[in-house]
């Protein structure tokens, strides 16, 4: 938990507490990461989406040896890998919340939490942010 400085209240929190929003700093504690951004110094706020593209050539190469190595059956067989992988690539991809300002960035991974949820704390970093300006 945060120790709080004078005249600061615990906004909101997202993943278990560990990444907490008061009305005057964003931080983030994380396994080993340590992070702490003033809200005046927030620059700019993301949800990034990365695909794992190595699941995208690996579909490839699956559909096209099972053609190339067994004919028709090979080919089925690397039809139903490249499928596979596919929706792989497509549904499971790293999403992170990422908090910039000129001294840093703070990245936190959201794939477990609910859209939803991510917006309205990025929504409450904004609030807080007009606040303290």
């Amino acid at each position: 938990m945060i120790d709080l400085l004078s005249n600061e209240r615990l906004v909101a929190s997202i993943d278990n507490d560990k990444v907490l929003l008061t009305n005057q700093r964003l931080q983030l504690v994380s396994g080993g990461n340590f992070r702490i951004i003033n809200l005046n110094q927030i620059s700019f706020i993301e949800v990034e989406i990365k695909y794992n593209y190595v699941t995208l050539v690996a579909a490839v190469i699956f559909l096209i040896g099972g053609f190339i190595m067994d004919g028709q059956e090979g080919g089925i067989v690397g039809i139903v890998l490249f499928l596979i992988l596919m929706v792989l690539h497509l549904f499971l991809p790293t999403k992170n919340m990422l908090v910039r300002s000129s001294g840093g960035t703070i990245s936190h991974r959201v794939n477990g939490i609910r859209n939803a949820d991510v917006h309205r704390f990025i929504f409450l970093v904004q609030e807080q942010m007009n606040r303290a300006k």
